[in-house]
């Protein structure tokens, strides 16, 4: 654990990225907030923030939300890095957490290690008081959470959430990267003969979301292959939970139809809330990362936890 100067260094971090006059959210004053790391089964070291209510409001608290990350993400970004402290301020113990794959390490990384990081995750709040958890998983997040809860059905994990969520990365890859089924075959037949060639640690560029990125290919076939296990709509049937499905309206990364795709595979485990953004000019990038409506999406996710009945406690 570190100290509640902790706060001013998660604080610091979030000025380098977002200029202060554009901040929709801050840290609640009298939320307490460490920094804290955390190994996994297989020995890998996580980092992350967690967030502890007021005393007066909850002094140990047993329900937790656990945030966890899109593609290159952190622990201190997106609603990653607003949804935990904004619910410790109600009561829950929150923790915003990096997976192994976060930053650069994504595009060598391995899909099925991020069930190791999640338990761990979950694993650490149970070490810190918590009984059930609300786990939550933003942009490529969302294939991760759904592929634990259909492998482990953790009974630590009480409700799941979605949040700018993708139905298949496989339908992603083609539609929103390479641009057409031909062109994904192309980079799928070379990803599987450098493999053959014991050659899949090499890197090759792919444009992800607008920009031009390295990826081994490896890591495309794991995670963007025919075979990847990275199709939430394969996994979500498998769930008995309650699913929130968040989502921003000015969010063009996270297609409608992809939400249409979850919703069915939901069925009625599966509630749809949408986060009004009022201003039309936020970019895909800025809606998929609830810019300014940050308290919006907050609390809208406080109300669906009220209606499961997962109050603080």
């Amino acid at each position: 654990m570190i100290d509640g100067s902790a706060k001013v260094i998660v604080r610091a971090i979030i000025a380098l990225l977002i200029p202060a006059s554009a901040w929709g959210w801050e840290i609640p004053e009298r939320v307490r907030t460490d920094l804290v790391r955390f190994v996994t089964e297989d020995g890998v070291q996580l980092d992350g923030a967690l967030y502890r209510p007021d005393p007066q409001v909850n002094p140990l608290p047993k329900r937790a939300v656990l945030v966890t990350h899109g593609t290159g993400g952190s622990f201190y970004g997106s609603i990653t890095g607003f949804l935990p402290p904004l619910l410790a301020e109600k009561g829950y113990l929150g923790l915003s957490m990096n997976r192994r794959d976060h930053g650069h390490g994504y595009y060598r990384s391995t899909f099925e290690n991020g069930l190791k990081d999640l338990k761990a995750g979950v694993d650490f709040l149970v070490a810190q008081g918590a009984e059930e958890v609300f786990l939550m998983g933003h942009s490529l997040g969302t294939t991760f959470v759904p592929y634990y809860m259909a492998m482990t059905d953790d009974v630590r994990v009480k409700l799941v959430g979605l949040s700018g969520a993708i139905a298949d990365l496989r339908q992603a890859t083609m539609e929103t990267h390479l641009g057409s089924r031909e062109k994904y075959q192309e980079v799928v037949q070379l990803a599987k003969m450098r493999l053959d060639q014991g050659r899949g640690d090499e890197m090759f560029l792919i444009t992800l979301f607008g920009r031009t990125e390295a990826m081994s290919y490896h890591t495309f076939l794991n995670y963007r292959g025919p075979d990847t296990n990275a199709v939430p709509v394969k996994w979500i049937p498998q769930i008995q939970r309650s699913i929130l499905l968040l989502h921003n309206t000015t969010d063009k990364s996270a297609k409608e139809e992809w939400q249409v795709a979850l919703r069915q595979a939901g069925g009625d485990r599966m509630d749809y809330v949408e986060v009004e953004d009022p201003d039309s000019s936020h970019t895909a990038g800025q809606g998929h990362s609830y810019f300014e409506v940050e308290e919006e999406a907050a609390q809208l996710v406080v109300q669906w936890l009220e209606r499961k009945d997962f109050l603080p406690r």
